[in-house]
């Protein structure tokens, strides 16, 4: 028996990319968390009525959600990369234009632009798959033998793939 413990690694020795990602969702979250405790304070300064500043969060919400919907198509196309990038690019300029803002309906819709660059980046955020490595595990068959199926042309399989 071994004396020698083995040492596990530390959660907080994790590669650039991996601390780049974990801040830049913590940005993006911050839609939310951000704007919850100063309601009453952006509500006052821009004279907004109790509906206008609930819609601050709406518009947020309603755009993520729908825009969760097509991000993986979109991610397809341009790569998941990319997406990630220009999710970000929208959460800063959004944001930005939200704090010069100077009226209620301005902020509403560009908190929907910044829920757009939120759906964009979270869909892509975690896991990072840059930082994080891949098992080197025997990658299954493409073509699994199935006695009760017979190899037609459009099947996968080729007839020598069959006869294993």
């Amino acid at each position: 028996m071994s004396t020698g413990t083995a040492s596990a690694p530390s959660v907080w020795k994790q590669p650039a990319q991996v601390w780049a990602v974990a801040f830049a969702c913590v940005v993006a979250f911050m839609g939310i968390g951000l704007v919850d405790p100063i309601l009453p304070a952006i509500a006052e300064s821009l004279k907004a009525t109790p509906v206008e500043t609930e819609l601050l969060f709406t518009s947020y919400l309603v755009v993520t959600g729908l825009a969760m919907l097509v991000t993986s198509w979109i991610s397809s196309r341009i790569g998941a990369k990319a997406t990630l990038l220009v999710g970000l690019g929208l959460i800063v300029v959004f944001s930005f234009l939200c704090a010069i803002s100077g009226s209620v309906d301005a902020v509403i819709g560009f908190r929907a632009g910044w829920g757009l660059g939120n759906a964009l980046f979270i869909s892509t955020a975690w896991p990072p798959s840059s930082a994080r490595p891949r098992a080197e595990a025997p990658r299954p068959s493409s073509c699994t033998r199935r006695p009760w199926a017979s190899a037609s042309p459009w099947d996968r399989c080729s007839a020598a793939s069959w006869a294993r």
